[in-house]
């Protein structure tokens, strides 16, 4: 569980970029895929878009913001269970063969449960 207030650094995982060649009956097809930016709607009514994504690692500070793409939930998810994030890839896709080519946009997306809970202190 998260906390509220707590910076969320978004990232995915996974290939940036792929191509493929393949020939048959004389034609040669080529085709590549860029992912041209996450969209990640956070279930809170939130959406962030992310072109570049930083992931945390050991040597990043807890605590901080992502310097590429996150988020801060300001609200609590366990009235409700938890928040459901989904991740839409945005993907262009170009291809040739035979002399013509072309391009066109294609997305992906998947969804995981994320609670978000309140931290609570009591001095006395």
């Amino acid at each position: 569980m998260l906390a509220v207030g707590f910076p969320v650094w978004l990232t995915t995982d996974g290939v940036r970029h792929k191509s493929v060649v393949a020939t048959t009956g004389g034609l040669t097809l080529r085709l590549s895929a860029d992912l041209q930016s996450t969209t990640f709607a956070m279930g809170d009514g939130s959406r962030v878009t992310c072109t570049a994504m930083t992931p945390f690692t050991a040597s990043s500070k807890a605590g901080s913001p992502s310097p590429t793409c996150g988020h801060t939930y300001t609200k609590p998810s366990l009235s409700k269970g938890s928040y459901t994030v989904t991740a839409t890839a945005n993907w262009l896709i170009r291809w040739s063969v035979d002399g013509f080519s072309g391009s066109f946009p294609m997305s992906y997306s998947d969804s995981a449960q994320l609670a978000i809970g309140e931290l609570q202190a009591l001095n006395r």
